[in-house]
């Protein structure tokens, strides 16, 4: 976990502008018209996925898993990594 935070303060200047942006992508597809869903659940769900996308990028750039691996699991999840 220590490696992990210390990666984010290492990338922090591009996740401040780049996470942003990808949530409210994520976002704007969760809501994808479904108006029985409760308001919040998109947000959390892109949360989600900022997560995962965030750590696969950790992971791959600290050889810890392949590029194609981090791929196909963002593809799995219902992401682009």
């Amino acid at each position: 976990m220590t490696q992990y935070l210390i990666w984010i303060d290492k990338h922090w200047d591009d996740l401040k502008v780049r996470l942003p942006k990808m949530v409210r992508q994520w976002t704007e597809q969760a809501v994808g018209g479904d108006s029985d869903q409760h308001p919040r659940l998109p947000g959390a769900v892109a949360g989600l996925y900022a997560g995962l996308d965030t750590v696969l990028s950790f992971l791959v750039e600290e050889g810890v898993i392949e590029k194609a691996r981090a791929r196909n699991s963002a593809r799995v999840a219902g992401i682009s990594s």
